[in-house]
């Protein structure tokens, strides 16, 4: 509602003195003019709030969209050969000390030839090497059975790759000396159907080749570090694919 300031001062100037008249009218224009900077404040701010409104919806609207995370693809894994394998050892007598090859297919194309020893006491040390046709075996791992390298036999072996087609085993058990100073003291395991050490190889293709012990690089010895005699029996691979 507007209303004159001016008709104000004039009506009340019908029943009071001039002075009266003047304070009241400034009091009126004071109030008004309180009034008035009010609204302008509130205007203000209800554009204000507006603007500040519209600058967030806007700054929502801008606001890249939220990625959409896809799942890895990963590639299946390629089909592999698998193979049958039939292992024919070169003799079965098992009459007297013997160190034997076996085989057998484990996954796929993966086999492993294990050397498990017959018959053999007080044996403190053993080496051997073992041939195979690289063109149709590859080589994976060679691991010495638990026995031989555990706290209990105090043994120190291993296996290697010498060369393409020749793998190389030996190891000793060892004893420090007795008392101090005193001599080194040997002392043999027994060892009848344990396994010393086991191969593994991929199959490159199937086919027809032998795993044999080679005629030199064996030996055997006994807690006296004496040759000790036994029988060095490999055999023939016969690898086919699975139908």
């Amino acid at each position: 509602m507007n209303i004159n300031p001016l008709w104000l001062i004039r009506e009340s100037g019908t029943t009071c003195g001039s002075s009266t008249i003047f304070r009241r009218s400034l009091v009126l224009l004071c109030s008004f003019a309180l009034m008035s900077a009010c609204s302008e404040d509130s205007s203000v701010s209800k554009e204000q709030h507006s603007t500040n409104s519209n600058q967030d919806e806007t700054d929502t609207a801008e606001q890249d969209p939220i990625p959409v995370v896809k799942p890895v693809e990963t590639e299946p894994e390629p089909n592999l050969p698998s193979y049958t394998l039939k292992f024919a050892p070169d003799s079965t007598n098992l009459d007297g000390p013997a160190i034997r090859l076996s085989a057998k297919m484990v996954k796929d194309d993966l086999l492993t030839a294990t050397v498990t020893g017959y018959a053999l006491t007080d044996v403190f040390g053993i080496a051997f090497h073992v041939l195979f046709d690289d063109s149709m075996l590859e080589f994976v791992d060679a691991q010495p059975a638990d026995i031989l390298t555990n706290t209990l036999a105090k043994g120190v072996y291993g296996a290697s790759l010498r060369e393409p087609g020749l793998i190389v085993y030996g190891g000793a058990r060892f004893h420090p000396p007795t008392g101090n100073g005193g001599p080194i003291t040997y002392t043999g395991m027994d060892l009848d159907s344990v396994e010393l050490l086991t191969l593994t190889f991929r199959v490159k293709g199937a086919g027809t080749t032998e795993l044999h012990f080679a005629d030199q690089g064996h030996s055997l010895r006994n807690d006296k570090l004496e040759w000790e005699s036994a029988s060095w029996v490999g055999g023939t691979l016969t690898v086919n694919l699975s139908e």
